[in-house]
C-alpha cells in the first residue's frame, strides 16, 4: 500500500524511500523542495517536487537503488532479456561456458603433447636407418630436444587477444 497524501516523514526517511542519499535531500531542500515547519517533509509534495524538479536519468544516481517496485520489474525484466540472448546465443554455438573451453583447451594440449614425445618414437628408426646412425643415440637427442621445446612451450603465455 502506497503513502497516504499527508504521510509526512523525516528527510532520511524520504531519502531511504526513494533511493537517494540524505545529503542529495538536502541538496533539493536547498534548491527549493517544500519543507514544513518542523524539518520535516509531506512525502506526497516532496515526492511530486522531486519528480517535476529533477532529471529522470539522474534521479538514482551515486549508485542508489530505485525502491520503486516498476523500477525493480523493469530491471528484473532486462535481466531475465539478457539470460535469454546469452541463451539463444549458446543453442546457434557463438557462446560457450568458461569451463567447457578451458577442458578444451587443455585435452587439445594434452593431445598435442602426447603427439610430439610419440614424434620421437617413430621419427628416430627412419632417421637411423637412412643415414645409418645408432638408433638408440638417433632417439635419446630427439626425445631430449622434443621434451626441451614443450617445455619452452609450456613457459610461454598464452595470448588470448591474438
Amino acid at each position: 500500500m502506497g503513502p497516504s497524501a499527508a504521510e509526512v516523514v523525516t528527510k532520511s526517511e524520504f531519502a531511504r524511500r526513494i533511493g537517494r542519499t540524505p545529503g542529495r535531500v538536502s541538496q533539493y531542500v536547498a534548491a527549493g523542495m517544500p519543507v514544513r515547519d518542523d524539518g520535516k517533509l509531506n512525502f506526497a509534495e516532496a515526492l511530486a517536487w522531486v519528480e517535476g524538479n529533477t532529471d529522470p536519468a539522474k534521479r538514482t544516481a551515486g549508485g542508489a537503488r530505485p525502491t520503486d517496485f516498476a523500477a525493480v520489474k523493469a530491471e528484473h525484466e532486462t535481466l531475465k532479456a539478457e539470460r535469454t540472448r546469452l541463451q539463444v546465443e549458446r543453442d546457434k554455438g557463438l557462446v560457450v561456458y568458461r569451463s567447457e573451453a578451458e577442458a578444451a583447451i587443455f585435452a587439445r594440449a594434452r593431445m598435442e603433447r602426447d603427439a610430439w614425445a610419440n614424434w620421437a618414437v617413430r621419427t628416430a628408426p627412419l632417421l637411423a636407418a637412412r643415414f645409418q646412425l645408432d638408433e638408440h643415440a638417433i632417439l635419446t637427442t630427439l626425445e631430449d630436444a622434443v621434451r626441451d621445446h614443450l617445455q619452452e612451450l609450456a613457459e610461454t603465455p598464452m595470448e588470448l587477444d591474438a
